[in-house]
């Protein structure tokens, strides 16, 4: 999906109340308290969960309809409309990033330095077992067996890591620690 209208015209159709990730409620005891950023939110459904639950939260997403719906839904959330391909992520700036049903390669290193010292990523999205229900849905859009479990590695220490077959989703929480980065357990 490509501009902003296409992401406005998808968000039109989509349920609007969706629950918050299953595995964001499994960790978020786990999770440091503080400033949260939700990268390619959508209509937001984690980021009004971590809300509830005492985080700061920064959204950010390139559909206007979306946040306003968001928006809507909880005013303490701050929403951001940008190009996550050209938003510059501010450097050691979060507690926690959350990230759910988006890759952009790209944006993993940027992803790392955005978070604080201590902080945690939770991160979850497709696998090319997607494309075994939606054999149109794009090979570029999907992770490889095993490749977010290594994607923030040095920088990050492994916490916690799944991958299921349905929904086909990696599921990661790792946090960046100070110094001497050690691999952690699964």
């Amino acid at each position: 999906m490509t501009g902003r209208h296409g992401w406005n015209v998808k968000h039109s159709k989509a349920a609007r109340h969706q629950r918050p990730s299953v595995f964001l409620e499994e960790v978020l005891a786990s999770l440091p308290k503080g400033r949260v950023l939700d990268i390619a939110s959508g209509f937001g459904s984690n980021a009004i969960f971590l809300a509830e639950n005492g985080f700061d939260v920064e959204a950010l997403d390139w559909s206007l309809f979306a946040l306003r719906h968001l928006r809507s839904r909880c005013p303490d959330v701050r929403c951001i409309a940008c190009d996550l391909t050209r938003y510059p992520l501010p450097r050691d700036r979060y507690d926690v990033v959350v990230c759910f049903r988006f890759l952009d390669r790209a944006l993993w290193p940027h992803i790392s330095n955005a978070l604080r010292t201590g902080g945690a990523l939770v991160y979850e999205t497709f696998t090319l077992r997607h494309r075994d229900r939606l054999p149109e849905f794009p090979n570029e859009y999907c992770l490889a067996e095993g490749e977010l479990k290594s994607a923030f590695s040095p920088h990050l220490r492994l916490e916690r890591y799944r991958e299921n077959r349905s929904p086909a989703l990696a599921s990661l929480l790792a946090f960046r620690e100070s110094t001497g980065v050690r691999r952690g357990v699964v």
